[in-house]
């Protein structure tokens, strides 16, 4: 779980960083 505390924070970028290249396409 010690190791999944510092991944969680890059995954949620990577997420943000995915849903505007999304909204981007949509638009």
């Amino acid at each position: 779980m010690l190791g999944l505390s510092p991944t969680s924070p890059h995954i949620h970028l990577v997420l943000n960083k995915r849903l505007s290249f999304k909204r981007h396409l949509s638009v």
